[in-house]
């Protein structure tokens, strides 16, 4: 749990910019978790594949 000291504003300005503050937060967090969740998914892929070659003469 976080805690974000605030103080009380009457300026709609300043609460309306916190409010884009925090949701631009909550956009990077889904898209970092996104991003780890499907990169752990694609490693398990590539070590379970197996690609064989000819051997060179």
């Amino acid at each position: 749990s976080v805690s974000i000291p605030t103080q009380y504003t009457d300026n709609r300005k300043t609460i309306f910019e916190f409010i884009e503050a925090l949701l631009l937060l909550r956009r990077i967090l889904i898209v970092d978790l996104s991003l780890l969740f499907n990169s752990r998914t694609h490693e398990s892929d590539k070590s379970s594949s197996t690609i064989s070659s000819p051997p060179y003469n």
